[in-house]
């Protein structure tokens, strides 16, 4: 996934079978440090079950000026299950204040691969050490996604496979209002509580994660924790429903909508076949029914990912990327 200095775009190779293997062998290692009675099996096997896949099978070149990394940071929980980092974006900042995010942001000069947009951000942001690599791990690259105001946002799954405790995180004061730790068995469709869909005249679409979000006491969250859920669906990008989805608690932050719950549960999905059997994506037939309502992961008639990727490579940008302003997003909105 190298970027020349010379090319307006970032190529993202497909991952190979060597790199999967070696990670595989990397990961059991860990896993064998921690011990099994200190990650549950659930767990193992939903970490190689993201070591195993692949984001896509061909090289995909994407604009660099429209391009964000975000980092999706997985960690083992003191109950042997998985959390992963999350960030309130800063009251101060334009766009989005107050949101949940993952870390991240968008692609500046001298980012060679797309992993290096995202852990230079994670540095930046809740400042995550860059000179101890050994604690990282590398799992996946999940697919690309498209942001509200259209960039082509790439997560990448990493491991911290330190033991014991987090490092004590530092906030970007000028980007970053909390930083809290998610388990990640709280967005398991069977443990949700669905409210029903709200009715609201927002037409807002996914959340910018182009920019992220002090550290928020979550230590009760490894524990247990049940999320409201709820949703609406809303006309887009040429008028297609996509389905703005929520999840809160009085013991977060902040709640998790948009974009950031999206790429959460594509994360769940590949890594929990049950999961999976809940989240129903486009084309695919039935979903369990959990309270009253099917855990449907997209809304009726809702465009593929990849598609939006495409077409926001394809949209009419200015010099510096930003949209052309009379570009219909939002169904009534002119607005970026």
């Amino acid at each position: 996934m190298k970027l020349s200095s010379e090319s307006p775009n970032l190529v993202l190779t497909p991952t190979t079978d060597a790199e999967i293997a070696q990670r595989l062998a990397a990961l059991e290692g860990v896993l064998g440090l921690f011990g099994a009675d200190q990650v549950t099996q659930a767990s193992a096997e939903q970490l190689r079950r993201l070591v195993r896949f692949r984001a896509s099978l061909e090289e995909m070149e994407l604009p660099k000026q429209i391009l964000a990394g975000v980092l999706i940071l997985l960690h083992v929980l003191p109950n042997g299950t998985l959390g992963v980092t999350l960030t309130t974006r800063s009251a101060k900042l334009r766009a989005h204040p107050g949101d949940t995010a993952l870390p991240g942001g968008k692609y500046d000069p001298g980012d060679a691969t797309i992993e290096g947009i995202a852990l230079r951000e994670a540095n930046e942001e809740i400042g995550l050490s860059l000179e101890t690599p050994a604690d990282l791990l590398q799992l996946t690259r999940l697919p690309s996604f498209a942001s509200a105001s259209l960039l082509v946002v790439v997560p990448v799954v990493y491991l911290y496979t330190r033991k014991g405790p987090l490092p004590e995180w530092v906030k970007n004061e000028d980007e970053v209002e909390h930083i809290f730790t998610l388990p990640l068995h709280s967005l398991d469709p069977t443990r949700r509580t669905l409210s029903c869909p709200v009715e609201r005249a927002s037409t807002k679409a996914p959340l910018d994660t182009d920019a992220p979000t002090q550290p928020h006491d979550t230590s009760h969250l490894d524990v247990d924790i049940t999320l409201e859920y709820t949703y609406v669906d809303i006309p887009w990008l040429d008028n297609c429903p996509y389905r703005l989805r929520s999840f809160d608690s009085d013991a977060l932050p902040s709640k998790i909508s948009g974009l950031t719950a999206d790429i959460l549960l594509l994360l769940l999905r590949i890594a929990d076949d049950r999961v999976r059997s809940h989240l129903v994506a486009p084309g695919e037939e039935g979903g369990e029914r959990v309270g009253e309502e099917d855990w449907h992961a997209f809304a009726q008639g809702q465009m593929e990912w990849e598609d939006l990727v495409k077409r926001a490579i394809a949209e009419p940008r200015g010099p510096k990327g930003a949209r052309i302003k009379y570009s219909r997003i939002v169904a009534g909105s002119t607005s970026q």
